[in-house]
This record gives structure tokens, C-alpha cells and sequence, in this order.
């Protein structure tokens, strides 16, 4: 999985706790890095990004 830990309140759920992982920055994160959804090899669906500085 990609993943930006910073971002999640919660950290890491328990059933992804033995996947591999890529870490990326918030910055990386603000960019779509992490957001989206693999369906094969060559099928990709990004998800719109929340701007979690837009929130505080």
C-alpha cells in the first residue's frame, strides 16, 4: 500500500498491519499520491483529495 501515516488520525488499521508498504509526505499526499483505487495492472481510479490544511 502507499501510504502517508502523518495523515491518518488513527494510524494504520490492525488489518493492513502486514502489508508492504511506500511511504510518502503529506506534501507527496496533497499531490493524489495516495488516493485511489487499483483495479488491475492497468486500470487506475484516482480519488479527489481532501486538503487536510483546509481543515484546521
Amino acid at each position: 500500500m502507499i501510504v502517508c501515516e502523518e495523515a491518518l488520525l488513527d494510524g494504520i488499521s490492525e488489518q493492513y498491519k502486514d502489508w508492504d508498504r511506500i511511504y510518502v509526505t503529506s506534501e507527496d499526499s496533497s499531490r493524489l499520491a495516495t488516493n485511489g483505487l487499483p483495479i488491475n495492472e492497468n486500470v487506475y481510479i484516482p480519488i479527489m483529495n481532501l486538503n487536510l490544511s483546509e481543515m484546521n
